[in-house]
């Protein structure tokens, strides 16, 4: 990633938080959102949520930790519960996400819980300094969810 971050890890992390309670109390419910709590401190180390469309079938993943507990797995087991809930229980036909192209440890989470890039969004995201940033695109069919089960 080039220049400096947008918004520090907390305050991402602050903001994924609030969004997500906003979207508990929203009728008809659309977001549905985990906070991660690490268990040995009980201490909140990220999130991971699911918007849905219901219109569509498909729902939008996405995900944010503190920068001290990337590669613990916490991304993974989060995503992966989303992904049962979001098929199982919201009965999605499709769940989608986006991340940096430079972002390659999200890139493997999103990988090894199952989707496959799909293409890429060329300067989908302007960071403050003013940098276009490009994003791939990733996804799942609830059909390729289940067969890997």
């Amino acid at each position: 990633m080039t220049g400096p971050p947008l918004r520090t890890d907390r305050l991402l992390l602050r903001d994924f938080v609030d969004r997500s309670i906003a979207a508990s109390r929203a009728t008809p419910r659309t977001g549905f959102g985990l906070a991660v709590v690490e268990q040995d401190s009980s201490r909140l180390v990220g999130g991971a949520g699911i918007d849905v469309t219901p219109a569509h079938a498909k729902g939008f993943l996405g995900y944010c930790f503190h920068r001290d507990v990337w590669g613990r797995g916490y991304a993974t087991e989060a995503s992966l519960a989303l992904l049962r809930f979001g098929f199982e229980d919201l009965d999605l036909h499709r769940v989608w996400t986006t991340c940096d192209v430079d972002n390659h440890a999200s890139a493997r989470v999103l990988e090894k819980i199952g989707m496959q890039r799909e293409g890429t969004l060329r300067h989908d995201a302007r960071l403050r300094d003013g940098t276009w940033r490009d994003h791939f695109v990733y996804g799942i069919l609830e059909g390729q969810w289940r067969s890997a089960q």
